[in-house]
């Protein structure tokens, strides 16, 4: 066998490696159920298509929810799961697997290109297994759950793929030989970064990461260089501020400021608190053991540097860190660029924009030249090549076990919310999210205390006094029900579930001009509501106002095409006033998206068995 075909099946081996392992350990989660707001994407009809027209695609990028607005890119790759595989989840789940692979695979090309630049130490260089030990422990590791089991954070995924694509191309780029070579990677590079910015808004830290590459392999660190490249850092900038009136509006520090007025937490008590996150985020990379993870921390504030007493260490341990990249950057320039990386990945969502206080995803981009740092400070400690094999061999069976593990907590809601619950107890929203789950299994008791317990925490929840109105409702209380979805919108006057459940309850009681009000303000709140222009169809039809019922089934059936329920009852609606042949096109689109529904199946039959009659 040459030396050639031999390199070649290794290279073949790694990347099979990367693409098996991870596989495995997340291949049992394709039948998890949706969690959270995972229904935010598969239940959004904005991204339900059923063809791929250009018109179409356009209404996909451009008109999707407002949560979803500025995400077209994710939104699209939703849709076409939609479009391809109808509501299976398993499709969508599998696609985010596919994401996180191809993830890994391209954080070992980039890395494995990386190792040839100028200023990388000479064992590093050596070293034909460093790239595929990062990128497997990256792949593997317990972190990445949140990013690729939570169906909803494929958009965390896509962009750190993206960010890696354009970086890597970059690379490839400033390499090629011929000017067409490199004018043809630069534009992949390019256009990987227009679809990581359209993935998620962090994207907007690519070109300060590109630039950052370019002087640690490229320009050996000359800071004559940055000097001269004024126009590039210009550009940096620009697209900074574009980026944040795109996101933000014209006037970016008003509304900025704005979001904090839905928080619990004020902006410096996000930015002392951060610091202290960092450091979590930090201990996790390096002990993510099942039992830490969680999806809803309970994490305290820092309301002053001394408030609690860790805030002062935290930041000066932050410093010191930026510091001792600064100072080993000429001699371990991979470590340098790891904790910088690191710091700058997390610099839009750990600073002043008013997210929440932690995610574990917002771990899935900055985890990645950060996992270069533990690999590399290793091999300089342990000389023993069979002693670091074993190590490696280890940490990647543990971190694969545990990722295994901890998938299992994502299997619905309500694994998902006792872990959350025997995690954050003190939490108000894990109490009352698992009172849901448990209310959705019919277990009304355990739903009960969970709800008290919420609000023993919170008094002020509009969620959970409208789900202690849903729990009032299945036990036959509805009078009882009444009064918690009042006191709901009474906390939150925009509350979807209160304005449609009351809705629902006065239609049950006859009271048709209060159900009216209470779906028509869902409308005006949530004009792009289909359930709400649906059951004003149903008030208008019992009021005997059968045009303006046509008019809302319509409208609820523009928002959402494969509304079955509307579908049905406006051709129900068409055929008594014989209009048999529009009758008959909506039972067949009903159809088309649930094949299996015998309602409009017998509706579609008998509306050709009178057009039979009829030679129509």
């Amino acid at each position: 066998m040459s030396l050639i075909t031999e390199k070649k099946m290794m290279e073949w081996f790694r990347l099979g490696l990367l693409v098996v392992l991870p596989l495995l350990i997340y291949v049992h989660t394709v039948d998890n159920e949706l969690v959270f707001d995972d229904g935010v994407v598969t239940s959004n009809p904005a991204l339900r298509i059923t063809s791929l027209t250009p018109q179409v695609i356009a209404d996909v990028i451009m008109n999707p929810l407002p949560t979803l607005r500025y995400r077209p890119v994710a939104n699209l790759s939703f849709a076409l799961n939609y479009y391809m595989t109808g509501d299976s989840v398993s499709s969508y789940r599998l696609t985010n697997i596919f994401i996180h692979i191809t993830a890994a695979v391209f954080f070992y090309l980039l890395l494995s290109v990386t190792l040839t630049l100028p200023g990388i130490g000479e064992k590093e260089r050596s070293s034909p297994w460093l790239p595929l030990i990062v990128a497997l422990i990256w792949a593997v590791h317990p972190v990445q759950t949140q990013a690729v089991s939570y169906l909803v954070q494929r958009m965390t995924s896509l962009v750190g793929l993206f960010c890696l694509m354009s970086l890597y191309f970059y690379t490839l780029g400033r390499l090629a030989a011929s000017t067409r070579g490199r004018f043809g990677f630069l534009f992949v590079s390019g256009f990987s970064a227009l679809l990581a910015l359209g993935s998620k808004e962090n994207a907007v830290i690519l070109p300060l990461l590109i630039l950052l590459y370019e002087r640690f392999f490229f320009r050996d660190l000359d800071w004559g260089w940055l000097r001269r490249t004024s126009g590039w850092i210009l550009g940096c900038v620009l697209v900074l501020a574009g980026a944040s009136i795109l996101y933000l509006g014209s006037t970016p520090l008003t509304n900025l400021l704005a979001g904090y007025g839905e928080r619990d937490f004020t902006l410096t008590e996000r930015l002392l608190t951060e610091s202290r996150v960092l450091w979590q985020y930090i201990s996790l990379l390096i002990l993510p053991l099942p039992s830490r993870l969680n999806l809803d921390y309970d994490f305290s504030l820092s309301h002053s540097l001394v408030d609690p007493l860790t805030t002062i260490p935290a930041i000066i341990g932050l410093v010191l860190m930026a510091v001792t990249a600064v100072f080993i950057v000429r001699k371990e320039r991979l470590i340098a660029f790891g904790l910088f990386w690191f710091l700058l990945t997390l610099l839009i969502e750990s600073t002043v924009v008013p997210l929440e206080i932690i995610f574990e995803h917002r771990l899935y981009l900055p985890s990645m030249f950060m996992m270069v740092v533990p690999v590399v400070v290793v091999s300089r400690l342990v000389a023993d090549y069979r002693v670091r094999l074993t190590l490696v061999a280890v940490i990647v069976l543990l971190f694969s076990v545990w990722t295994y593990q901890r998938n299992f907590i994502w299997q619905n809601g309500l694994t998902l919310w006792t872990d959350c619950v025997q995690k954050s107890p003190g939490k108000a929203r894990p109490h009352n999210n698992l009172g849901n789950a448990l209310m959705k299994v019919g277990d009304y008791n355990g739903a009960r205390r969970e709800f008290q317990a919420a609000l023993a925490i919170k008094p002020d929840i509009a969620e959970t006094y409208n789900s202690i109105g849903i729990l009032l409702y299945l036990t036959q209380k509805p009078d009882e029900a009444i009064g918690f979805f009042e006191k709901s919108l009474s906390l939150q006057k925009n509350n979807r579930g209160a304005l449609f459940n009351l809705g629902n309850l006065m239609l049950e009681k006859g009271d048709l001009a209060a159900a009216k009000t209470y779906f028509r303000e869902g409308t005006k709140v949530f004009p792009n509501d289909e359930k709400a222009f649906f059951y004003l169809g149903v008030v208008s039809e019992r009021q005997g106002d059968f045009p303006g019922a046509r008019d809302y089934y319509r409208k609820a059936i523009q928002l959402d095409p494969a509304y079955l329920a509307a579908c049905n009852n406006l051709g129900i609606l068409l055929a008594t006033e014989n209009r048999l042949i529009e009758a008959r096109e909506l039972f067949q689109a009903a159809l088309r998206f649930h094949p299996e529904d015998s309602a409009a199946r017998n509706n579609l039959d008998r509306v050709n068995k009178i057009l039979r009659g009829q030679n129509l």
